[in-house]
């Protein structure tokens, strides 16, 4: 096992050259590959992947004990072989264009501007096919507050600041508006907003990994489970329940493979009993392989833990908990950091990415945020 950030850099480079030459990596069953040395062709070695995830036979891998290039090697192929059958282009969310609200005409030109007390100059426009006058998106109508404001209101409480923050910071900017009203913002705008995102297809890789984090609400605990791919890390669905055992995430993971429109090769969950008989109920075999489902007990390698998971569950408990003692509403207040885990925030190790531009969907504009609230709006 490689012991710096250097070894596992050039461990990793090995494996993908080792993947990249034709013939080197060879499989002779569903889960089984030789592999051959990158140095001596003669000199081969097997890699399985079990319950236990990858594992080969070379002196550094030893069966699961430890991680080697031939390991990566294999990660690699298959993800070669994934792309290849499930070639996607990208898909774009850009602000909608001004929509008449009475006639489907496209004819719509601007018609001045008007002031208003809280949001200032608001732009008008007129539709050429009716007549009609109008400003704003229709499912932004009737609110006291710019969707600009509203967008800069949920990006702070998806980052984890809580509502008498954000209330404060709107203030200092002059617009004044109660923790209620901000709170009904994130509840609303973003039930709205997880929703419209679903409607948009992400291109995922062959592994994806289910876990559940513990939060506490004013009633009891709570547990968030979700299930997200490990190459883009995007998170494909999710659900909020009461309980950890009893539970029965079918739904859940049938609403992920609705969403990535197929289903993975391999599935990394822990212990947990309540995972196994819905993953092969929800997950069957698709294009010839049969699912395989990793149960990570013990800590193998970077290739078979379920680490990456632990990690989103410990970027996301404190913004679940942020406004410590919620109850009703969290899934709303789930359905808002998943988004902000999503779309919004960077991550390094998708090199500054996120999870949905890694995943081919890419939001225009500056303001992610603005961008998708008035696309969901319009979407409405």
């Amino acid at each position: 096992m490689p012991k710096t950030m250097k070894q596992l850099k050039e461990m990793k480079a090995a494996g993908e050259r080792i993947a990249g030459t034709p013939g080197h990596v060879q499989a002779t069953a569903a889960t089984k590959w030789n592999v051959y040395s990158e140095t001596a062709r003669r000199i081969m070695y097997v890699v399985v992947l079990g319950v236990k995830g990858l594992a080969c036979d070379c002196p550094q891998g030893e069966f699961g004990k430890g991680l080697c290039k031939h390991v990566v090697a294999v990660d690699s192929w298959l993800a070669r072989q994934w792309a290849a059958l499930h070639k996607r282009g990208e898909s774009r969310i850009s602000r909608p264009p001004p929509r008449c609200p009475n006639c489907p005409s496209r004819k719509i030109v601007r018609d001045g501007r008007r002031p208003t007390k809280r949001k200032g100059l608001v732009q008008k426009h007129l539709c050429r096919g009716c007549g009609t006058r109008f400003s704003g998106i229709p499912g932004l109508k009737g609110r006291h507050a710019s969707p600009g404001v509203i967008a800069d209101a949920l990006s702070q409480v998806s980052n984890g600041t809580s509502l008498a923050k954000v209330a404060n910071e709107l203030s200092r900017k002059g617009n004044d508006f109660s923790r209620s009203t901000i709170h009904r913002w994130a509840v609303a705008y973003g039930s709205l907003m997880a929703a419209y995102a679903r409607e948009c297809r992400p291109q995922v890789g062959y592994r994806w990994h289910c876990d559940e984090v513990w939060f506490r609400v004013r009633k009891g605990d709570a547990y968030l489970f979700a299930v997200m791919d490990y190459s883009t890390r995007f998170v494909l669905s999710s659900m909020v329940s009461p309980v950890k055992f009893g539970v029965d995430p079918l739904g859940m993971f049938a609403e992920a493979a609705r969403l990535a429109g197929t289903v993975p090769w391999v599935f990394v969950t822990d212990g947990l009993r309540e995972f196994r008989k819905p993953a092969k109920k929800a997950f069957w075999r698709r294009a010839g392989r049969r699912l395989v489902h990793v149960i990570e007990i013990h800590m193998q390698n970077e290739f078979n833990h379920n680490n990456v998971h632990e990690s989103f569950n410990g970027n996301i408990k404190p913004l679940l908990e942020v406004r410590g003692g919620f109850q009703s509403d969290s899934p709303a207040m789930a359905s808002l950091a998943i988004l902000a885990h999503n779309f919004f925030r960077p991550h390094t190790a998708l090199d500054g990415r996120t999870p949905a531009e890694a995943a081919g969907i890419l939001v225009d504009g500056p303001d992610r945020v603005l961008t998708l609230l008035e696309a969901a709006a319009a979407w409405a």
